[in-house]
């Protein structure tokens, strides 16, 4: 087992290596075409986008991957009817979503974001974001519940990556707009979304498809763990975004650009972390429904050693390094005097250790 959770893990850091690996020097050159301020435009509403996702996905991504492995093993077809009512509720969230941005962004403009100017086009171009990540957190959890993470890592980042990059360079050839960033962004992860629904409905089971005879209720227990998770992600999210939020609210644009780039540098550590949470989330619900508490212990001792070895020395090296990477976004070299950036570093880690208490009390529980 162990070896299936490292050998879908590489295919994780293997994405994720290349993906920041070209999105870093995409980022550079997009700040340096468009200047910090218009880079802290974006993020603001960037920031506001993933707020919405959370709070409109209700969870789901998440619960499916408690429930869902399980429910492919014993009924395929309960499991097809489960997931076309998914995504029928998730196609009526987003489209009353978006017609209500198209209402409400001007307000938001006015009277929350008053420090960022014209970001009434901005805020509703990006909130097309929001659709689009709802149905890419379904169809990735669906990826993800059958331990096909090569897949994710194909279409998502070796398809979208490249693709983007090329756009990108094309563009601003011609163009220094934010908004066009903006827009070859969302054709590019439309585009994979489309590839992933493709082949999982061709491949591993029929998303949509006629009314089936059978039925599936959604029963206590699935809801009351849907509300427990949703619970933890609004508690996760206002951890995660508040600053960001805060920042985009009360101060100039400006500020926002350099807050992302000292963001983006620190998240870099975490990027072991989070492939292999990825991957290992799935097993545990297959374990704990197999009741295999010892295997799923064993298992959890051996990631979290990985996990805290190649991790704390890397965010280290981060620090060491970080005036020469601040200086790849701007050459001036005035990114370096943001100190900030340890405190992060320092942050992130102390997050890594709360994720493996985390998983130490949820699992010692049981």
């Amino acid at each position: 087992m162990l070896r299936l959770i490292i050998r879908q893990a590489n295919w994780g850091i293997l994405g994720s290596v290349f993906a920041f690996s070209i999105g870093f020097f995409v980022k550079t050159y997009v700040i340096r075409e468009v200047g910090t301020s218009n880079w802290g435009a974006y993020a603001t509403a960037h920031t506001f986008s993933v707020i919405a996702d959370t709070f409109l996905s209700l969870g789901i991504p998440l619960t499916i991957l408690k429930f869902f492995p399980n429910l492919m093993s014993s009924n395929r077809e309960k499991a097809s009817v489960l997931i076309q009512k998914i995504l029928k509720f998730s196609l009526f969230i987003s489209l009353g979503f978006i017609v209500s941005m198209y209402f409400l962004a001007p307000y938001l403009d006015k009277y929350v974001y008053t420090n960022t100017e014209n970001f009434s086009y901005l805020l509703l171009l990006i909130s097309v974001h929001v659709p689009i990540s709802i149905f890419m957190g379904i169809i990735t959890s669906l990826y993800r519940s059958v331990l096909k993470i090569k897949e994710i890592i194909l279409y998502g980042t070796f398809v979208h990556v490249p693709l983007r990059t090329i756009l990108t360079f094309i563009v601003f050839q011609y163009s220094n707009n934010i908004v066009n960033f903006v827009i070859i962004e969302i054709f590019t992860q439309t585009l994979v979304l489309f590839l992933l629904y493709y082949f999982y409905n061709k491949k591993e089971m029929k998303l949509i498809s006629r009314e089936s005879k059978n039925s599936f209720k959604i029963t206590n227990d699935i809801i009351k763990y849907g509300k427990n998770i949703y619970t933890n992600s609004l508690v996760s999210l206002l951890s995660s975004q508040s600053m960001a939020f805060l920042l985009g609210v009360m101060l100039p644009s400006e500020y926002m650009g350099v807050y992302s780039v000292l963001l983006t540098v620190t998240t870099l550590s975490m990027f072991i972390n989070k492939n292999l949470r990825t991957v290992f989330a799935p097993i545990i619900s297959k374990l704990y429904e197999e009741n295999k508490m010892s295997k799923l212990n064993e298992i959890y001792k051996k990631i979290t050693f990985i996990v805290n070895t190649l991790t704390i020395p890397f965010s280290i090296i981060l620090m060491i390094f970080a005036d020469e990477i601040f200086s790849w976004y701007s050459p001036s070299g005035e990114l370096s005097i943001y100190k900030a950036f340890y405190l992060l570093s320092i942050i992130a880690i102390l997050s890594l250790l709360r994720y493996t208490l985390e998983f130490t009390v949820q699992y010692q529980s049981h």
